[in-house]
């Protein structure tokens, strides 16, 4: 089905130092649409990028093509796609597993056999064939785990903010600011899900972090990004593993948050606002960006269960009542 060409958002004419500015910003997210028109490499966008840009003839849908890769730059696809390619590696495991419960259920007919000369030799050769087999299977069946966790968490999380109101964009932004300050896989869930109830207890909803550079630069978050970034950086694939991992609990966790309609009453972070990580503070931090130990302003809020070497949580304290005047 055709749509039309206007009804994709437009790119807007900003001035040179407005674009400069805006540099970081992804452009805006679009349904899933493709061209009929003949390409060289067939993709279908789901972000207005400088390809999706050039389409005159946009088509509803994706045509079960691969993701552009200007579009997975900025948004999710960029695990997705990994991990759909990362799953591929399993797709074996249900032959494989079959053949080593043959394999497991012939080798305990055999040892009952101990005497008979050939079940001896039959036994040794099928033991070092399961040897063989099952690491293989056992990595195969934790590569499937692994890829299934993390696209039930992606649907969930979406679903949850679908009905909560939020877009995926948010979603994403949401987890994208738990992967930023907690990607660490030693990091444990209840410190994420703590995360995710601040974050919205200090922007009022799901909202932009303020990142300016600079020695006097204004930010919410150090080292932030508009897109978590550190995943395309990973080399190995154990290390992207592990990277996965702790987003799936991120997701997870926005998950948990998106889904509270009593967040107010429920909250984990019992109305935290800030933290930041004592273990990750490099000693020199000037006085002035060491905002924790002003106590005239902040107050710490205790979180059993969260090690305090990783966060330490603290909310604004409420001013004191103005006191009547005297009559």
């Amino acid at each position: 089905m055709s749509i039309s060409a206007e009804s994709l958002p437009a790119t807007p004419q900003r001035s040179k130092s407005a674009r400069s500015a805006k540099a970081k910003e992804p452009p805006p997210r679009v349904p899933p649409f493709h061209t009929n028109t003949p390409e060289d490499n067939p993709v279908y966008h789901d972000h207005h990028c400088a390809a999706a840009q050039q389409i005159h003839d946009p088509q509803e849908g994706s045509d079960v093509r691969p993701l552009c890769g200007l579009c997975a730059h900025y948004g999710y696809g960029r695990y997705t796609g990994w991990v759909d390619t990362y799953g591929k590696k399993a797709t074996d495991l249900p032959a494989n597993r079959q053949t080593l419960d043959g394999y497991l259920a012939r080798k305990a007919e055999l040892e009952k056999q101990a005497d008979d000369p050939a079940a001896k030799k039959e036994l040794a050769e099928l033991t070092a064939a399961i040897e063989a087999l099952e690491p293989k299977v056992d990595r195969e069946q934790r590569i499937s785990d692994r890829a299934q966790h993390f696209n039930d968490a992606y649907k969930a999380a979406i679903d949850a903010g679908k009905a909560s109101g939020h877009s995926t964009d948010e979603v994403e932004l949401l987890a994208d600011v738990i992967m930023n300050e907690a990607h660490d896989k030693t990091i444990g869930h209840l410190a994420r899900q703590v995360l995710a109830y601040a974050w919205i207890n200090r922007k009022g909803g799901i909202k932009q972090p303020i990142y300016k550079k600079g020695k006097k630069g204004k930010r919410d978050l150090s080292h932030w990004d508009q897109r978590e970034r550190r995943f395309g950086k990973l080399d190995k694939e154990f290390e992207r593993e592990w990277y996965l991992d702790s987003l799936t609990d991120s997701l997870k966790a926005v998950t948990e948050r998106l889904s509270d309609k009593l967040a107010d009453t429920d909250d984990p972070a019992h109305g935290a606002t800030h933290w930041y990580s004592p273990d990750n503070q490099p000693a020199d931090t000037p006085a002035e960006e060491r905002w924790w130990e002003n106590k005239k302003e902040f107050e710490e809020v205790t979180i059993p269960g969260v090690p305090t070497g990783q966060f330490r949580f603290y909310k604004k304290k409420k001013p004191a009542p103005t006191p009547p005047k005297p009559h």
